[in-house]
């Protein structure tokens, strides 16, 4: 019987520089506390940002722009995540893949959803505030972590 290749994304072994970058990136203690800042940063945004841009009696703490940055700069934090945890377990196949988690299916349900959220993809409509809905279950990040 032939041994399985612990390969990802069918081409990289243990051994490719990019994976074994990724796994370094992902045991480092820096990278989680850059993750669990980004975290904490969008609950803060999530607690200070009005449910809905219509309200007249619950103006925004910052200007739209400012708010779209700060969004764009996490969201670009937690792919960076996906990207280097998908580049050191896999991404379906392998035996630890990161879509193999429940967890991991969640987060990564919630990261689409903010991109969709991001790029405009769906704007206007009850679909759009759904996905902007997603945004509240950004938390749900940290349960994974304990």
């Amino acid at each position: 019987e032939e041994e399985e290749i612990d390969r990802i994304l069918f081409c990289m072994l243990p051994t490719h520089p990019v994976r074994r970058a990724c796994m370094y990136l992902c045991d480092s203690k820096m990278f989680d506390t850059i993750v669990y800042s980004a975290i904490f940063g969008g609950i803060a945004l999530l607690i200070i940002t009005p449910p809905n841009n219509d309200m007249p009696h619950w103006p925004p703490p910052f200007d739209a722009r400012v708010m779209k940055a700060v969004n764009l700069f996490f969201s670009c934090i937690f792919t960076a995540e996906a990207v280097a945890r998908i580049g050191a377990t896999g991404l379906l196949f392998s035996h630890d893949a990161y879509l193999r988690d429940g967890w991991n299916i969640a987060d990564f349900g919630v990261l689409m959803m903010s991109w969709v959220d991001e790029l405009e993809i769906l704007e206007g409509g009850s679909v759009a505030k759904l996905m902007r809905m997603g945004r509240a279950l950004k938390p749900l990040r940290l349960m994974k972590r304990n």
